[in-house]
């Protein structure tokens, strides 16, 4: 069912030409109700944001980017385009040269529920969604030569560190704008928004009043008008061209499902922890996590596994945080967020190797890709990008063409230094009488 056509932009000096792509992923889920049925297979919207003009010098040695950009839970790929745009526009007077961005709806969300809409259960992974960026990375794999940059934003975040976790080679670095590794989750305000967001109406009689509805749900009256623009433009939409009703691409129960999963009776969380879990319960609710007692009926171990994975964070990153933010603000969390990152094994070396940036934007809200603070995020993301482009030169690529070299035999075999430190082992384990 692959299918690719051209988009025409919203605004017509839009600075990238857009494809769209619908790929097929995986249909195998983290969860066995996310989908009704793994035989229909399961269907992913991309799209693909090309510059019009490539921007270069004749002193530039610098290869071009291929940026993977991830939603925030319960955003739409589209209202990112200004965030593009604006990156485009800044990197433009530098050495850096973009060579195309990526991004996809979660399966569940957006365009892609609205592909899979016959085929959706209601308990999604957002690790899911991983899995799914790398299905794209390979189904595009001639479009994307490295260096890739991953583009997070809340908890697009964690989904390309649980990828990056599987092949830690694949990205080079990495820029995260209010990443949501915090395993606090802002429970005091996400717990009322999923409720109020259930009692919310589903369907509109004019595409108006849902488009009301949208910027109403997504308290969007601070947005820019290029954001807001699209998320009434792709955030609503009518299941049935016959009947004059129209509804969100964000359908609640999906956005609830994906923020919290129900843990029926507790599982895990008593006294005992998973010791008093039985076989039964462990295949309802097989990944509880003890420690995460501040929640009881509800959970999502993928918070939890992404604050796990940061001291192996192999690609650089550069921290973008809000100090107004409500959802991922807290001081304490992004200082130690960032104080970890990197620092085990398998890890970047952390902030000490400057590996690890961190900046955080004054009056900055979790919503910074959209709003006034845009201009101020992309000026850093832009300073970031200069120096990763010339660490990649110098680095990974400068290593490769010297090891390109070597003859056949040479890139097939183990180096001299290889055997001779093979022999050292020996002698070293025979004077211990271990041979």
């Amino acid at each position: 069912m692959a299918q690719s056509k051209r988009v025409a932009p919203l605004e017509e000096d839009f600075p990238f030409q857009i494809t769209s792509h619908i790929i097929p992923v995986t249909p195998f889920r983290e969860y066995p109700h996310a989908i009704i049925d793994e035989d229909k297979g399961v269907y992913l919207a991309v799209k693909q944001y090309t510059p019009l003009e490539i921007y270069s010098n004749s002193s530039n040695t610098e290869d071009p980017i291929t940026i993977i950009a991830a939603c925030g839970l319960g955003f739409i790929k589209e209202i990112y385009e200004p965030l593009f745009a604006e990156i485009l526009h800044q990197t433009s007077k530098t050495s850096v040269r973009i060579r195309s961005i990526w991004i996809a709806d979660t399966f569940n969300l957006g365009e892609s529920a609205i592909v899979n809409a016959e085929n959706l259960g209601c308990d999604a992974s957002p690790v899911d969604h991983a899995r799914d960026i790398w299905s794209m990375i390979s189904h595009f794999r001639d479009e994307m030569p490295k260096p890739l940059i991953g583009l997070g934003h809340s908890v697009g975040c964690n989904q390309l560190l649980c990828l990056s976790s599987w092949h830690p080679t694949l990205f080079h670095s990495f820029v995260f704008i209010e990443p949501g590794l915090d395993l606090n989750y802002g429970e005091k305000i996400v717990f009322p928004w999923i409720y109020g967001n259930l009692k919310r109406k589903e369907g509109w009689n004019s595409r108006a009043e849902a488009e009301k509805r949208a910027v109403k749900s997504q308290h969007a009256d601070s947005w820019s008008e290029k954001a807001k623009l699209r998320l009434m433009r792709y955030g609503v939409f009518q299941p049935d061209a016959t009947v004059n009703k129209w509804t969100l691409t964000m359908a609640k129960d999906q956005v609830a499902s994906l923020i919290f999963r129900h843990n029926p009776g507790s599982i895990g969380m008593g006294p005992g922890g998973l010791d008093d879990v039985t076989l039964a319960q462990r295949e309802i609710v097989p990944d509880s996590d003890p420690a995460d007692v501040g929640k009881q009926l509800f959970y999502r171990r993928e918070l939890r596994m992404g604050w796990d994975l940061l001291p192996g964070m192999r690609p650089w990153v550069l921290y973008v945080n809000g100090g107004n933010s409500p959802d991922f603000g807290d001081p304490e969390v992004r200082e130690e967020r960032a104080r970890r990152t990197g620092t085990g094994v398998g890890g970047n070396g952390g902030m000490k190797l400057g590996a690890v940036k961190q900046v955080v934007i004054d009056d900055g809200a979790h919503t910074m890709p959209f709003d006034r603070s845009l201009n101020e995020v992309v000026l850093h993301v832009r300073d970031w990008l200069v120096a990763e482009s010339r660490r990649w030169v110098d680095g990974p690529k400068r290593r490769r063409a010297e090891w390109q070299k070597g003859t056949l035999a040479e890139k097939q075999s183990v180096s001299k230094e290889f055997v001779a430190a093979l022999v050292t082992q020996l002698k070293m384990a025979k004077r211990a009488g271990k041979l």
